[in-house]
């Protein structure tokens, strides 16, 4: 067995399977996360520590959250559901505070569109990671959407909105934060 979760990673990498074998781990990975009864970071920090080692494994870690984020209404319904809901979040706030991912991951989500699983599951992650991350992790992140990048601006709308209608987050502060970024 192993000792934590950088052997665990270890020990994974080292097992020479192939990209599609390697690419599985991740999705295990991310599944057992998010079945735990509660929050276990064990499955956070071991997919963090694997995307470090392989940064292919970022876009398979990139690919379970879309996925999850077309799955998350049908869990609203139960107790167990709910809870995975909150491990998702836990998870994508998780890896937004260690840099793992960015929010570039939100990109090809409609964020003015989403359900109410996909939404609970966002407004726990951005506010888990604003009570969680560093000033300057949040500050990166936030330089990232903020650059005057074209293909960002999409994102920089979705998330301002996202932001303005479920967290309670002023329209003019942001909004001019943006225009002023942009």
């Amino acid at each position: 067995g192993a000792e934590d979760f950088q052997d665990a990673a270890e020990k994974l990498v080292n097992l020479g399977l192939n990209e599609m074998q390697s690419r599985e781990i991740v999705k295990v990975a991310f599944h057992c996360c998010v079945q735990e009864q509660g929050w276990n970071p064990f499955y956070a920090h071991l997919l963090e520590q694997l995307c470090k080692i392989d940064k292919r494994h970022q876009f398979t870690l990139r690919l379970c959250f879309w996925d999850a984020f077309k799955e998350l209404d049908e869990c609203l319904s139960t107790p167990a559901g709910r809870k995975q809901v909150g491990n998702v979040a836990s998870l994508l706030a998780h890896s937004w505070a260690t840099n793992t991912l960015s929010f570039s991951l939100l990109k090809p989500i409609a964020l003015d569109r989403l359900g109410d699983g996909a939404t609970l599951c966002l407004r726990l992650a951005i506010r888990g990671l604003l009570s969680k991350a560093a000033e300057h992790t949040i500050d990166g992140l936030v330089a990232k959407i903020l650059a005057g990048d074209s293909e960002m601006a999409e994102l920089r709308q979705g998330i301002v909105g996202f932001l303005v209608k479920h967290l309670g987050a002023s329209s003019k502060a942001t909004g001019s934060k943006v225009a002023g970024q942009a």
